[in-house]
């Protein structure tokens, strides 16, 4: 008996992470990339369809178990089913191309319901760990591999030992390198996008080197370092500043009296004036030629087709993106009071988007479909044009929800999973700082899918600990 409970156990486990692997399958890609004349590209329109594959295979598992509890719903996640929903019907009866939002809105979901296989099952709190590692694991592979396909540029490692940092970003900027050009058939990470990667892995890295054992400290250390450094040389803003609030989160949950938290309070303070000295005053001041290339306007972000089709729904309104200005709006504290030109660029369109439509919005990609490509840059206001007022409220709830449970989790000293927590805390804060000027978690993207997990792993450990405590 306890082989058979073994090997059950093994397969659960298998299954979780396989069809976890197909969700990250869909990782940089999008349908329309299906072309039978190009196998590069007939490649990556396949990998398109995993996660919609493992949406599927997860309800189909999921109706063969006759122990699902309907408490799963009762839940954060079960907020953000209803949240899905509603998009779906937006996404169906509004969208102006209703296939395409609803592929993205199932792609969506199939993160859902992945989870949702996972914790019906009788040890979802060791797959779930399994599962968040699994993504620690992804995410250091992608942070190291960027930084090494950004060393095989031509012209970096020259322009690495002039000692010239202060031109820009130099992930994006380096030598005349464009990160967003295609690599491979797919499109490349702009700074922001490394700097996500290297803000969770540095956070990581940091709650690993305070919990783990000697042995291993030293191998956190330096990759923390590593990490670190990546996350310096990304220059993204969002990212830097998201890290900073996760750093003083780890070490105020490890304080043990009020003069460390103090300390630690005062530290942050500090790295955040850096930061902001580092990012902003340097190279506006110190390099006055810069100024002619800061430019107040819309994040640049590459629309899911050379060419987005005019949307069927009116939307005459919303102004047509203008394009950047090399002239305007070149104070210092412009692209810190205007988050790099969002809130008077992409913002006020999606707004006036969502302004049409406000009780169930437009459908998932909303923003791409509706705003010539663009990407909403909000994560409430990217609910907001998708789902509505009514789709957004759960969303808002849900993350508040966790937050409650997270804190109410960490605030139980006998709790052995306490280190665990703490991390998860860590890149939880991340995400929230990265959702003001990124979408996190509203739609179908590497955010949703490294955060997702934590949420999943915070509800199942509260309502484990509350039905313990019942009995």
């Amino acid at each position: 008996m306890k082989i058979f409970d073994y090997q059950k156990l093994k397969w659960g486990l298998i299954i979780s992470l396989i069809l976890w692997l197909m969700l990250w399958a869909g990782y940089n890609t999008y349908p329309q990339k299906l072309d039978f004349s190009n196998l590069l590209n007939l490649f990556h329109g396949i990998r398109a369809f995993f996660p919609i594959l493992a949406a599927f295979l997860a309800l189909i598992l999921l109706m063969k178990r006759r122990s699902f509890s309907k408490q799963i719903f009762r839940s954060p996640l079960g907020l953000l089913v209803l949240y899905t929903l509603i998009g779906i019907i937006s996404s169906i009866f509004l969208s102006s191309r209703p296939l395409l939002a609803l592929y993205w809105a199932i792609s969506y979901f199939s993160v859902l319901a992945v989870l949702f296989l996972i914790l019906a099952d009788s040890n979802s709190i060791s797959s779930l760990f399994s599962l968040i590692n699994l993504n620690w694991i992804i995410v250091f592979s992608i942070t190291i591999g960027l930084f090494v396909l950004f060393l095989f540029q031509p012209g970096v490692i020259s322009f690495l030992f002039s000692g010239n940092f202060l031109s820009g970003r130099p992930f994006e900027s380096l030598a005349g390198v464009l990160a967003e050009k295609e690599i491979l058939g797919m499109v490349g990470t702009r700074p922001t996008g490394l700097g996500r990667y290297a803000g969770v892995a540095a956070l990581v890295a940091l709650a690993k080197l305070l919990s783990e054992k000697r042995k291993l400290k030293l191998n956190w250390f330096f990759l923390f370092l590593f990490s670190y450094f990546l996350l310096i040389f990304s220059q993204a803003r969002t990212a830097i500043s998201a890290f900073i609030f996760g750093f003083f989160i780890i070490f105020l949950l490890k304080s043990e009296s009020k003069i460390s938290i103090f300390g630690w309070s005062f530290f942050t303070l500090f790295q955040l004036v850096l930061a902001g000295f580092l990012l902003f005053y340097i190279p506006l001041f110190y390099t006055p030629h810069l100024l002619e290339k800061v430019a107040i306007s819309e994040p640049r972000i590459v629309a899911l087709e050379p060419s987005a089709p005019t949307p069927s729904v009116p939307i005459s309104s919303v102004p047509t993106p203008k394009p950047s200005s090399t002239k305007e709006m070149v104070a210092p504290l412009s692209i810190l009071t205007t988050l790099s030109g969002r809130t008077i660029g992409v913002w006020p369109q999606a707004l006036k988007l969502f302004l049409k439509s406000p009780l169930i919005g437009w459908g998932f990609q909303a923003d791409r479909i509706f705003l010539a490509g663009q990407h909403a840059h909000n994560a409430i206001l990217h609910a907001l044009i998708q789902t509505g007022i009514i789709g957004t409220i759960p969303f808002i709830i849900a993350f508040i929800w966790a937050w409650i449970i997270l804190f109410k989790l960490l605030k139980n000293p006998s709790l052995t999973e306490k280190p665990f927590l703490i991390e998860i805390a860590a890149i939880f804060a991340f995400f929230t700082i990265r959702a003001i000027t990124e979408s996190t978690g509203a739609f179908f993207g590497v955010d949703w899918i490294l955060l997702a997990p934590l949420i999943a792993y915070i509800q199942y450990l509260w309502f484990q600990k509350s039905n313990q405590l019942k009995s």
